[in-house]
């Protein structure tokens, strides 16, 4: 599982990548695909791996200069601004800066060190040697020792200088270890970022692939062993599923092609009755005998109902005349009385309402015809109606005999399940490709693996080299550091102020560091150089090539370019190699266009069966969507014969009916009786009836609304304490018991009336008659010769094929692209190509986990440089410390034997070469008198610890002060008592010795006649007080 540092590590080469990812310009594309003369796209001369070369110089060290021509060739919405891009450029000139930056830190040190002369210490005749020679010869002062000489000069003006020295010192300390507290983190997140790539390399031990792959946690062989057994696996599933999707397939286009056919043959029969007139005369016939039918029915409803209708309708009226002679008078007496004015306008709106109970019915309005008619009109006419009918069905059934044999022409012309069969074909050479393919890849799994295996200790070298050389460059940087804080710790050199017997540091050697900083330099380079190459290069394929595998604006780009490439270069032999297995009568009509848009189908659409109810095929997400061409079958010779060959027999189908001799030989007989007998209705007229039979007449409501006024007078009567009338309230009590009986009469009345209305439309018969009549003729006319029979033949049976080819196409597309989209579900292929681009591209790829070593390679190495650095000035400030607090407050000429052997500011041992003519100078050796002085004041000091005598005092004994010409004379021990003490050890800016914090005051560091002289007097001293 990848850490919490790892992601973060991870995470920082994704945001270098998003940075260098800003313009869209085809990347790699440009470099391997070139813009032919057709406007087409193809490989380019070279080969890939020449193209990628070009590529790289181009881009990482020739500016960002890039070929964009398979970019201008892309249309104008695809283009992404200039196309210009220079950040990988920018990168590469970066590292290649700052990488001369550091690796000036070595030279620098190699310069200055080989610009160090060595001097050997002059032999004892040089001591003899003119004075007007040494004159006018100066030594080459090297480079270091006028800095120190600089330094010193300026730390002797000022106090606070000194104390800034000190500063420095101690600062350099500082940030020397706190860069090995660095470099030892850098070295850490070095060795995770190597382990994150070795640990891609690990062997797989499982045989059996993973079912799913995890981007976190995987090794190269188990993403490729995932990669293969997905691709196998959807071929697999893709050609098992096949042969049961082309079997249901057939099948469905039979039923479809059958269904559509079978509709098109009937209308066209259809069609064909209407121009021969059969199928208006049997149109003619239905009506006329549904119209008989329902004349029939309502009759006979007339004939029984209609006497007991007007009886019960007479009775009501006899009912409510009497109430009516029962209410008007009884309301005139009534109404005489004086009982409001509200009592007197109800009175006079019953009044005048009275006539309501008088209805109004006349019974013999309601007509009945004789029973004779009526059984001749139903019997006779109806048999006869019904022969020519049955006559005329007949008629049509042999025309649907010929549309029978239309169907199994037509199905037998366009026969596409014996057309489409040989499309199982498909799926035999698909089997056996598979097993090819799967050999292929479990040989290309091994060959993987071995070579993965011969390859470990090459990655394992590549990787862990620099980090044991930059361990070694810590350890070594890590032990003089410690040695110089122990040196310093142990010299106490923080405490003192003057007279250090040691004038610089023995830690390193001048030609320590002249070897140091030359190997140092010598790897320094080596990495360089490795940086500079691979870093902007993993950027340069993620920015000019994984983004056009990732990112939507790439895709797209990608998907362009491909498509045009595919579709001119390989995809024409693919068609021609799937045409070779098929039989030529299937080749004409398949339509196999080139697939589109690989990388999105692949890498998005496939994706999206997994959150989708139906799985998304292959042929689908690229694009297909038909592979047959409708027109082209229809083009074919020999279904343009079948159809030639069809028209004819259809014709001769047709005449063999002999449809003539099925028209009635009686027949004008029989519609001439027919004619005379409907003639009796034409001139009956049932309209009275039906308005004698309207709702209006028995009116149920009004009477309803006058019983509650009468009842509501009455009551009104009583709360007056007046006298009722017991009459009304009988009245009352009849007008709703006739109510009831009202109800059921009106619906009878209305049952009746509406079989009137029924009789009253139809009962014009010799009009439809004369219709069927004319029907009749122009069907025997029609009939006559075979010129008339074959004549609508022709433009109706072509009609039915044009209109067919169009409906067959409409309809078989859907089916077709239903057939296609099933095809080889395509999530496999999406798993594969994700854990593909899991792998390689993104955040946790090959390409993110070598840049994240690269990256934290660099670092490292300049943590390395700086610590390098870093160590080389603490010596330098360390060995000036020393130099300070033995020269800065004497100024002293140099002497002839004491210059010799100094390289820089460390000693060399192998130092040689030894110039004429060259100046030494003696430590001094003080007098008795000061000694004397010395002892004395040594008596009035504090107790206090005396430090011990550095004990690795430089030997050399040179000034630093090389900027001062040497003396004129050689200064012996003998002429010491001649030159002035004041000139020796006064000095402006000389102060006391401060205490330290310990309260504790040091002795001056003294030489060591001094030191024998103090020693010999002290122990004088303790004898004298032991006695």
């Amino acid at each position: 599982m990848v850490s919490g540092l790892e992601v973060s590590l991870l995470s920082a080469a994704t945001v270098v990548f998003d940075w260098a990812t800003n313009t869209f310009n085809c990347g790699l594309l440009n470099y391997i695909f070139t813009v032919t003369g057709s406007n087409t796209i193809k490989l380019s001369q070279n080969n890939i791996l020449n193209s990628i070369l070009t590529a790289v110089n181009q881009n990482v060290f020739q500016g960002g200069i890039r070929t964009l021509e398979v970019y201008k060739w892309l249309p104008v919405e695809l283009q992404d601004g200039s196309g210009d891009s220079h950040n990988v450029a920018i990168l590469t000139g970066v590292a290649i800066i700052f990488s001369l930056l550091l690796f000036f830190l070595p030279l620098t040190v190699i310069i200055v060190s080989c610009r160090c002369h060595c001097y050997l210490k002059a032999n004892e005749e040089n001591a003899m040697v003119d004075k007007s020679q040494k004159k006018n010869t100066h030594p080459d002062v090297n480079f270091l020792e006028k800095i120190h000489a600089q330094a010193l000069g300026k730390i002797k003006s000022s106090d606070k200088n000194a104390d800034r020295l000190n500063l420095c010192h101690i600062l350099m300390f500082t940030v020397t270890f706190l860069l090995i507290a660095a470099l030892i983190a850098s070295i850490a997140v070095l060795f995770i970022s190597g382990f994150m790539l070795t640990d891609l390399l690990v062997e797989d031990t499982v045989e059996t692939p993973s079912t799913s792959f995890k981007s976190d946690s995987f090794t190269i062989l188990t993403g490729v062993k995932f990669i293969f057994s997905q691709f196998l696996q959807f071929l697999d599933t893709g050609i098992s599923g096949g042969k049961i999707s082309t079997d249901g397939f057939l099948k469905n286009i039979n039923s479809t092609f059958m269904n559509l056919l079978e509709s098109k043959v009937s209308k066209a029969v259809d069609e064909l009755l209407i121009q021969y007139g059969v199928q208006p005369l049997i149109q003619t016939g239905k009506t006329l005998q549904v119209d008989l039918e329902a004349l029939q029915t309502n009759m006979d409803y007339i004939r029984l109902h209609n006497q007991q209708v007007s009886q019960d309708i007479s009775q009501l009226v006899g009912q409510f005349k009497i109430i009516y002679d029962l209410v008007g008078p009884e309301l005139e007496k009534v109404c005489n009385l004086s009982m409001g004015p509200e009592i007197e306008a109800l009175c006079e709106n019953l009044k005048s309402r009275v006539s309501i109970l008088l209805l109004q019915f006349n019974a013999s309005a309601i007509k009945v015809d004789p029973p004779a008619v009526l059984n001749f009109i139903f019997n006779e006419l109806g048999v006869d109606l019904t022969k020519i009918l049955e006559q005329f069905n007949e008629f049509t059934a042999k025309i649907i005999e010929v549309k029978d044999q239309i169907l199994t022409r037509m199905s037998a012309v366009f026969d596409l399940n014996s057309m489409l069969a040989p499309i199982i074909q498909v799926w035999d050479i698909l089997s056996e490709a598979a097993i090819s393919i799967r050999g292929n890849l479990t040989e290309v799994t091994k060959s993987i693996s071995a070579n993965m295996n011969r390859s470990h200790a090459l990655v394992y070298t590549l990787i862990y080299t620099p980090l044991v050389l930059i361990m070694v460059l810590l350890i070594a940087n890590s032990g003089i550091a410690i040695l110089y804080a122990l040196e310093a710790k142990k010299t106490k050199i923080f405490y003192l102020s003057n007279n250090a017997s040691c004038d610089s540091s023995r830690v390193c050697s001048n030609i320590g560091d002249l070897v140091h900083a030359f190997i140092f330099a010598v790897f320094l380079l080596l990495l360089c150089i490795f940086i500079i190459i691979l870093l902007p290069t993993v950027t340069m394929f993620v920015s000019d090539g994984c983004a056009y595998l990732v990112e939507q604006k790439g895709v797209a780009q990608a998907d362009y370019v491909f498509n045009s490439y595919v579709a001119g270069e390989i995809w024409p032999r693919v068609v021609a190699e799937i045409e070779g297995s098929l039989q030529s009568s299937v080749r004409e009509f398949l339509v196999l266009s080139s697939p589109r848009n690989i990388v999105n189908a692949s890498t998005v659409i496939c994706g999206q069966s997994d959150r989708m109810k139906n799985s998304i095929g292959l042929l689908g997400a690229v694009g297909w969507n038909t592979f047959i061409s409708i027109p082209k079958v229809f083009a074919n010779a020999d279904v343009q014969k079948k159809i030639q060959e069809g028209e004819q027999t259809i014709k001769k189908e047709i005449l063999n009916q002999n449809l003539a001799s099925l028209i009635p030989s009686d027949l004008d007989q029989i519609v001439q009786t027919a004619q005379n007998l409907t003639q009796y209705f034409d001139n009956v007229n049932y309209q009275p009836s039906i308005d004698e039979l309207s709702p209006s007449k028995l009116p149920s409501t009004m009477l309803a609304n006058y019983a509650n006024d009468l009842e509501t007078l009455i009551l009104k009567m009583r709360n007056l304490g007046l006298q009722t009338s017991d009459i009304l309230q009988r009245c009352v009590n009849l007008i709703r018991d006739g109510l009831a009986t009202i109800d059921k009469v009106g619906e009878k009345a209305s049952k009746l009336r509406a079989a009137f209305i029924e009789v009253q439309a139809r009962r014009n018969l010799t009009r439809r008659i004369n219709n069927l009549v004319k029907g009749i003729e122009e069907v025997r006319k029609t009939f006559s010769n075979d010129n008339s029979i074959l004549a609508p033949i022709t433009p109706i049976y072509w009609n039915l094929i044009d209109s067919f080819k169009v409906e067959l196409e409409a309809g078989l597309n859907p089916v077709i692209k239903l057939f296609l989209h099933s095809l080889l579900p395509c999530f496999q292929i999406y798993s594969a190509s994700d854990a593909l681009l899991a792998m390689v591209c993104r955040q946790n790829g090959v390409l993110s986990r070598v840049f994240t070593w690269l990256y934290a390679l660099a670092i490292t190495v300049t943590i390395t440089a700086m610590l390098f650095f870093s160590t080389f000035q603490l010596g330098f400030i360390q060995t000036h410390h020393f130099r300070r607090l033995k020269y800065a407050p004497q100024i002293l000429p140099p002497t002839k034997n004491d210059v010799g052997e100094r390289c820089a500011s460390y000693p060399s041992p192998n130092c040689r070469n030894t110039l004429p003519d060259s100046y030494t100078f003696h430590k001094q050796i003080p007098s008795p008198n000061e000694l004397k002085q010395q002892q004395e004041q040594q008596k009035h000091r504090l107790a206090a610890p005396i430090p011990a005598v550095c004990a690795h005092a430089d030997r050399r004994d040179f000034s630093p002060l090389r900027e001062f010409k040497p003396a004129d004379e050689v200064v012996t021990q003998d002429d010491v008592s001649k030159i002035s003490e004041s000139s020796l050890y006064e000095d402006p800016d000389n102060h006391p010795i401060p205490a330290p914090r310990s309260k504790t005051l040091y002795m001056i560091p003294e030489s060591e006649p001094q030191r024998e002289a103090s020693n010999s007097q002290l122990e004088e001293e303790d004898n004298e007080q032991e006695i």
